[in-house]
C-alpha cells in the first residue's frame, strides 16, 4: 500500500518548509515531466494512475529530495486504480473535517467559557443578594434598637413622673392626715364644750364666722400656736376674741389692701364683708373721684376716716388731681381746728356725728362701702 499522507503533503506542498532549494527545483522538474507524460498518454491513462506509477513517482521524489521512503510489502491482491480527482476530493474532505473539528473544538471551548462565566455570574449574584439581605437585616436590627431605646426612654420618663406624683401624693397625704387629726381634736373639743356651754361658738359668731369657717380658724390657731388647746380648755375667750379681731379678717376678695403673711383671710361676699357693706368699694371710690372732678372740687376733708381704716382710704382716694385730707372724728377735735380744716377745703364730709359743725354731708353708716355710696349719691344730687 502507498502512503497517502506523503502524497497529500506532496500535492499540498506541506513539506516545502522542510525541503531545501535544490529539492524544490527537482520536485518542479518531476511535476513537469509528469504533465508531459500525462499529455502523451491515452485518455484512459490520464484518468487513472496505477500503483506502479505511484511507486515510481515516490521513488523519484524520494531520490531527489533525499527523503527515504520505506517500502511496504505488497500483497498479491489486485490494486484498484486511484484517480487524481478522488485524491483531491479526499484531500478536500480531510481539510473540511479538520476545519470542522477545529470549529467544534472552539465551540466547546466557547461553551465551557460561557458556562464558567455563568457560574461566576450566578455566584456574584448570590453574593450580592446575600450582602443585600445582610445589610437589610442589619438596618432592621438598628431600627428595632432605636425604637426600643425610644420606648425605654419614654418608660423611664413616665416612671420618673409617676415617682414625682407619688411623692407629691405622699406629701399631700401627710398634710391631710395632720389636718384630719387637728379636725378630730377640734371636734372633740367642740363636743366637750357643747356639754359645758357654747361660749367659743358665740365668740366666732360675734366675729362673723359661720359653722364651716370657724373650724378652719381653730385649725389655723392651733398650727400657728397663737391660741393653744390648753387655752380653749381654760376658757380664755377674751384673748381669742382679740386674736380674731387683729389677725382673722373676713373680707371680699377685691379689697385693695396688702395681706399680712401671719394673718388669716377668709373670702366672703360683699354683703358679709364688714368693709364693703354690700357695695364694691373700688367702684364707689372711682365714682366719688369722678364726681368731684366733674364739679371742680380738688380739695376735700373727711372727718372720722383717720384711724383703723386710714390705710384703706389712702389707697382708695389716691389721685394726682385730688387732695383728700383724712382727719379724726369731729367729736375728738377742738372746734377751732375743725373750723380751720373746713374753711381750708372746698368740701367737708363727716363719717359719724357732726353736731355743732357745718359740713357738706354727714354719713352715719358703719361700713366703708356704705359711706362711699352715700358720698356719691350726695355729689350726684348737686347737679
Amino acid at each position: 500500500m502507498f502512503d497517502e499522507d506523503k502524497i497529500n503533503e506532496l500535492l499540498r506542498g506541506a513539506s516545502s518548509k522542510k525541503k531545501t532549494s535544490s529539492s524544490k527545483k527537482k520536485m518542479q522538474q518531476s511535476k513537469d515531466s509528469l504533465k508531459e507524460e500525462s499529455k502523451r498518454s491515452t485518455p484512459k491513462e490520464n484518468s487513472e494512475i496505477t500503483s506502479d506509477r505511484l511507486q515510481e513517482i515516490e521513488s523519484m521524489i524520494g531520490s531527489g529530495t533525499g527523503m527515504r521512503i520505506t517500502e511496504v510489502p505488497q500483497t498479491k491482491q489486485k490494486e484498484k486504480p486511484v484517480s487524481i480527482k478522488n485524491i483531491q476530493q479526499r484531500q478536500e474532505y480531510i481539510h473540511e473535517r479538520k476545519l470542522a473539528e477545529d470549529r467544534l473544538r472552539r465551540l466547546k471551548q466557547a461553551e465551557n467559557r460561557i458556562e464558567e462565566l455563568e457560574r461566576t455570574a450566578r455566584g456574584n449574584l448570590i453574593t450580592d443578594e446575600q450582602k443585600n439581605i445582610v445589610q437589610q437585616m442589619q438596618a432592621d436590627m438598628e431600627n428595632k434598637a432605636l425604637i426600643f431605646q425610644e420606648q425605654q426612654n419614654q418608660m423611664e420618663k413616665i416612671i420618673s413622673q409617676q415617682k414625682e406624683q407619688i411623692q407629691t401624693l405622699m406629701q399631700e397625704k401627710e398634710v391631710l392626715t395632720k389636718r384630719c387629726k387637728d379636725l378630730h381634736n377640734v371636734v372633740d373639743l367642740e363636743r366637750s364644750h357643747q356639754q359645758e356651754g357654747k361660749e367659743i361658738t358665740q365668740v366666732f359668731q360675734e366675729h362673723g364666722l359661720h359653722g364651716d369657717e370657724y373650724r378652719d380658724v381653730i385649725s389655723w390657731l392651733i398650727k400657728t400656736g397663737m391660741f393653744p388647746l390648753s387655752y380653749i380648755q381654760t376658757q380664755h375667750y377674751d384673748l381669742l376674741q382679740q386674736i380674731l379681731h387683729d389677725k382673722c379678717h373676713i373680707q371680699a376678695a377685691n379689697i385693695p389692701l396688702p395681706k399680712e403673711s401671719n394673718d388669716l383671710y377668709i373670702d366672703a361676699s360683699l354683703e358679709r364683708c364688714p368693709l364693703s357693706g354690700g357695695q364694691d368699694i373700688v367702684v364707689q371710690a372711682r365714682l366719688f373721684k369722678d364726681e368731684c372732678l366733674i364739679h371742680g372740687y380738688t380739695t376735700i376733708v373727711m372727718f372720722g376716716t383717720q384711724g383703723e381704716y386710714e390705710p384703706l382710704f389712702q389707697v382708695l382716694f389716691a389721685h394726682h388731681a385730688l387732695r383728700v385730707t383724712l382727719s379724726p372724728p369731729l367729736t375728738t377735735l377742738p372746734s377751732q381746728d375743725a373750723d380751720q380744716l373746713i374753711e381750708a377745703n372746698q368740701l367737708a364730709f363727716s363719717w359719724g356725728e357732726s353736731v355743732g359743725f357745718e359740713v357738706n354731708y354727714t354719713s352715719k353708716t358703719k361700713t366703708v362701702g356704705g359711706f362711699l355710696h352715700d358720698l356719691v349719691s350726695y355729689l350726684r344730687s348737686m347737679l
